[in-house]
């Protein structure tokens, strides 16, 4: 057995209380629920997903040196994790893991920050903005 995101695990089931879940390819179905809760569980996974994948860009942002991390405030770093976050939904996968965010400079942060405050005050669409994102973090460095 082994523990994930809070549910006890064997091969193709997972537990927690007395609610089952059956995992088959990539498919989670609650034996015994309704389609609203498999519905809400799906969502709860994507979140949970979307979540970890966010906090390990900014991990590998943190440690990279020409990050300056200290130099930004818990306001702008909240930025940046909401823009990411809407990359990640935004994108594909394979897209998302092929980005570099370790080479991520200060000056790549600060115009993706610049960005989401542009989509916030509407002076971009969200399409443009998640492009322009995309493209620094596919080239980092090359502002």
């Amino acid at each position: 057995m082994f523990l994930m995101y809070g549910y006890q695990a064997v091969p193709d089931i997972l537990w927690r209380g007395s609610k089952i879940i059956s995992i088959q390819r990539n498919h989670i179905k609650m034996i015994g629920m309704s389609r609203s809760t498999e519905e809400e569980l799906g969502r709860r996974m994507f979140r949970l997903n979307m979540q970890k994948a966010v906090e390990e860009s900014l991990e590998k942002i943190r440690r990279n040196a020409e990050s300056e991390w200290t130099s930004f405030s818990s306001e702008e770093i909240m930025i940046l994790k909401s823009i990411l976050s809407e990359v990640w939904v935004s994108i594909e996968r394979t897209s998302w893991e092929n980005m570099v965010f370790s080479r991520l400079t200060k000056e790549d942060i600060e115009e993706i920050i610049r960005i989401k405050r542009d989509l916030d005050e509407k002076k971009k669409t969200k399409n443009d903005a998640i492009s322009n994102v995309e493209t620094i973090l596919s080239h980092p460095g090359s502002l």
